[in-house]
């Protein structure tokens, strides 16, 4: 079996007319599948995960919430005028699933002074109950005077997940803040993208060759 048919159809052809026409009959084959592919593919994008997020009422940091139709949104937390060592909770449901990317980041006028706090632990815990825990590490970056945690893009299913944030302040007006950013919307199946790609390539395809004759000539 070939992409042209089976041996004993091919041996079948008595002329090159009957060539011709074959491969034309391919050709048509192969440009239906390729929109049947592309349109498959452009479902997989059409028709977006309708889905909302919730701040739960275990929230002990300041909020801001900006959400979109999708799913999608990010929040702002922040704590400050902070003079005890903290344990505080970001805690939300999103009703799906996406991608999560995470930053909190203290700051302070000088190591060791009155406002200089330091994170000792911040984990993303979920799904609850019974959640896994990740730690969020400190980047490179980030130094006693200015502190900057960052969880990379990080895949989530819906549910409900808890940012808990340790540390201990200065002796006056510590305080910290960040941010939670989540794009709704499961990563396609590796078959997904595979079909995809075919329809996208055939359409390619089939769209260079309308710049020559659709009939297969001979010299």
């Amino acid at each position: 079996m070939s992409l042209f048919g089976t041996d004993a159809a091919l041996a079948g052809l008595q002329n090159r007319e009957d060539f011709e026409t074959h491969i034309n009959g391919v050709y048509k084959m192969i440009k239906s599948s390729a929109k049947k592919l592309l349109t498959i593919g452009a479902l997989a994008f059409a028709f977006p995960a309708q889905g909302a997020v919730l701040i739960t009422g275990n929230t002990t940091v300041n909020t801001t919430l900006d959400q979109a139709p999708d799913g999608s949104f990010s929040i702002g937390f922040s704590d400050g005028n902070l003079t005890n060592i903290f344990d505080e909770i970001l805690e939300f449901t999103t009703t799906v699933g996406g991608t999560i990317r995470i930053l909190a980041s203290t700051t302070a006028t000088a190591e060791g002074g009155p406002n200089d706090t330091d994170f000792s632990s911040v984990t993303f815990l979920g799904p609850l109950p019974g959640a896994g825990s990740i730690n969020v590490p400190a980047t490179a970056f980030s130094t006693d005077l200015e502190e900057f945690r960052r969880l990379p893009n990080t895949s989530i299913n819906a549910g409900t997940y808890r940012l808990r944030l340790q540390g201990t302040p200065g002796t006056q007006n510590g305080a910290f803040g960040g941010s939670v950013a989540f794009v709704a919307g499961p990563v396609p199946e590796p078959a997904t993208w595979l079909m995809m790609l075919l329809g996208f390539g055939a359409i390619g395809f089939s769209m260079r060759s309308k710049k020559s004759a659709r009939r297969v000539q001979f010299a």
